[in-house]
């Protein structure tokens, strides 16, 4: 399972670098990076690890009715593992060693129609930092890389930093082949 942001999810774009080789052909455009931030269920840390969800939140049912998390009429909770574990708590802020490629983002700029979306393919999502919060929530930064950024899309990227945009984030699709058997 791969990670993925399919359905529209806020996210804050904290920084818009330009990315440039030095030895790049005069005729090709920069890449950007963009540094993201994200809260979200802390179920999102399956695609990482299958055992980081359940090292970092527990269902604590030794506690008492006023520290459960509450529910309310039509809400549905964030997490059935909404506590920190020890290691939780303790742990804090930290980083995730994991690089992927062929990404597609999409920032919705709120102009109205996908036709304002921003979408940028081939990208390289790394950097991760994991934190961890109390309540079955977990704060998701990572970079997002795309080549080859023209100069019109590069300043519309520009504008929306430190902004929270609606952002979907699509896997590639990994297609099976068949492996030829030599005889």
């Amino acid at each position: 399972m791969a990670f993925e942001l399919d359905t529209p999810t806020n996210a804050k774009i904290t920084d818009v670098l330009v990315l440039a080789e030095k030895d790049r052909a005069p005729d090709t455009d920069p890449g950007v990076g963009l540094d993201v931030q994200i809260t979200t269920s802390n179920h999102v840390l399956t695609h990482f690890d299958g055992a980081l969800r359940g090292a970092l939140y527990c269902k604590n049912a030794n506690s008492s009715a006023e520290q459960r998390q509450g529910s309310l009429e039509g809400v549905d909770p964030v997490s059935d593992l909404p506590n920190l574990t020890s290691i939780g708590q303790k742990l804090g802020q930290f980083g995730w060693d994991l690089e992927l490629t062929g990404y597609t983002l999409t920032v919705d700029r709120g102009l109205g129609g996908k036709n304002s979306n921003i979408e940028l393919s081939d990208c390289k999502l790394s950097g991760f930092k994991v934190q961890p919060k109390e309540g079955g929530s977990v704060v998701l930064k990572f970079r997002v890389e795309s080549p080859n950024i023209s100069e019109k899309l590069h300043g519309q990227l520009a504008v929306l930093k430190t902004t929270e945009r609606p952002i979907t984030l699509t896997a590639p699709e990994v297609q099976q082949q068949d492996l030829e058997q030599d005889r």
